[in-house]
């Protein structure tokens, strides 16, 4: 049996769905209530002398009530995400019917947040499946983004390749950039201003852009031009939180927003301990179809030129596009 990870629903989304159901109810309640000849029914009831009949009414009222919110918190408390030996397990539905997808299916993990689910830290989480493209979202999540990159990390342990290990960092290393392998001091830290610098997340946008339009490549953050250990310590401290699942998160956040969310599932993310120091490998994956770098309103296509990234003017690309994707 291996590790297994449990993902509750947000406390909003219990607050929203008796929110919601309460209010539903109100309305139909005292629609009834308006229809209801009262003064008719009270003369006719054998319990009027004792109970009247807005003290039934309310005990009606009250008691429902009372069931709507027990129901919903057992339904909310048992409406779990479960990931564990190769499925993702989810309920769905009025009376939480169990669903089960295979890693194996899966085509890619993204996740959603609206303006609340950024201030309270929730959100959604969509898989996409194979192979019909099937998307599934799972709303109201704790720490959607958080979470999306747990289930990436299983996922990529039931894939048939494996990241590089440390051994063979050592060597990519030691035979510094060539043709598919690009070396990045840092993901968003300019060591040079000493700040978060966003160019640098483009500049390393553009290189995934790069080895997706071309035969594939690895890019390791952390490492100096000239193979110097850096680590990852400066970009860990600009994060919402210190570490390598949130530099993750970022990582895919900014796949998400400059290339894509149906192009997650082309990297495979890993983190290795060189010199006690982490480093960050990103394993890119060939696309099947162009892919472009969104920045400044404008979509930009790249390819790699040798050990370089470059962009191509529209006549380059169309050119490009049509001899690399053949038919």
């Amino acid at each position: 049996m291996r590790n297994k990870t449990n993902i509750n629903k947000s406390v909003f989304s219990l607050f929203k769905q008796m929110l919601t159901l309460q209010l539903t109810f109100f309305i139909i309640f005292f629609a009834i209530n308006f229809y209801v000849d009262y003064e008719g029914l009270e003369n006719k009831s054998p319990v009027s002398y004792i109970l009247t009949t807005d003290v039934i009414t309310l005990s009606i009222f009250l008691l429902i009530s009372l069931f709507i919110i027990l129901f919903i918190f057992i339904r909310w408390h048992f409406n779990t995400v479960e990931i564990s030996d190769g499925f993702l397990q989810y309920r769905k539905g009025l009376f939480l019917k169990k669903f089960k997808i295979d890693f194996k299916d899966i085509q890619s993990v993204s996740f959603e947040e609206d303006i609340l689910g950024d201030f309270f830290e929730f959100g959604t989480i969509c898989v996409k499946t194979a192979p019909n493209g099937k998307n599934v979202k799972i709303s109201t999540i704790n720490s959607a983004a958080y979470y999306a990159s747990i289930l990436r990390r299983y996922i990529k342990g039931n894939r048939t390749y494996s990241p590089k290990s440390k051994e063979e960092i050592y060597k990519l290393i030691s035979r510094a950039e060539e043709r598919g392998v690009e070396f990045k001091s840092s993901l968003r830290w300019d060591i040079k201003l000493n700040k978060v610098n966003k160019e640098i997340e483009k500049t390393i946008m553009k290189v995934v852009c790069g080895f997706m339009n071309a035969e594939a490549g690895i890019l390791l953050v952390g490492i100096g031009d000239n193979g110097e250990i850096i680590g990852l310590e400066n970009d860990y401290k600009t994060l919402r939180k210190y570490g390598k699942d949130y530099f993750e998160v970022h990582f895919y956040h900014l796949v998400s927003q400059m290339i894509g969310k149906e192009y997650m599932h082309l990297i495979d993310v890993a983190f290795y301990s060189l010199e006690e120091r982490d480093i960050c490998s990103v394993q890119v994956f060939p696309s099947e179809d162009p892919v472009y770098l969104r920045s400044d309103n404008q979509e930009i296509f790249y390819v790699r030129a040798g050990n370089t990234t470059q962009p191509l003017s529209i006549r380059e690309a169309g050119k490009y596009i049509k001899s690399h994707w053949k038919g």
